[in-house]
């Protein structure tokens, strides 16, 4: 069981921030006063199983889309951040999809950490957002679709969500 109080599941021992893809690691101090933090639960590579390129087609499109609204938020001085939690096969893949995200990670060596968290949060049909607040409370587990109401509705509570689907 991940205890999500204050966000601190997102820090070990050993590390005390996480990793951006390009510029300075964040502090868990940071993360706790941020408005919504998103964690972003996906696979950028194509299955096995699968007989075409979708779920490649389904990652690359959220992850555009996400990262537009990312932009969006700091633009707008709005405070939301977004964790990539990846489902990669391997540390190459991780390091080359993380490459392209302008937000932070959970380190690809600490599968322990992400296999608790897409078990919490049943991640398993990619990509999944999950919305949290700094103090570690759950805004919503339906990030994507919040994500289609845009920057108008941040934080994305329920209250602003049921505003967007009027």
């Amino acid at each position: 069981v991940v205890d999500l109080t204050n966000l601190e599941f997102l820090c070990t021992a050993e590390r005390d921030s996480l990793p951006r893809s390009a510029g300075p690691a964040v502090p868990l101090a940071t993360l706790q006063e941020t408005d919504v933090v998103g964690l972003y639960f996906a696979r950028g590579e194509v299955s096995p199983d699968s007989e075409d390129s979708s779920d490649s087609d389904c990652f690359s499109h959220f992850t555009a889309r996400l990262a537009e609204e990312h932009a969006k938020c700091q633009a707008q001085g709005k405070s939301f951040e977004v964790i990539f939690l990846s489902s990669d096969r391997d540390q190459e893949t991780f390091d080359g999809h993380f490459a392209e995200m302008p937000w932070l990670a959970i380190p690809y060596a600490e599968r322990f950490l992400k296999n608790a968290l897409t078990n919490l949060f049943d991640a398993q049909a990619l990509p999944i957002l999950v919305l949290l607040s700094g103090k570690g409370e759950l805004i919503t587990k339906r990030g994507c679709e919040a994500m289609s109401y845009g920057t108008d509705y941040f934080p994305w509570d329920a209250a602003s969500l049921a505003r967007g689907k009027k």
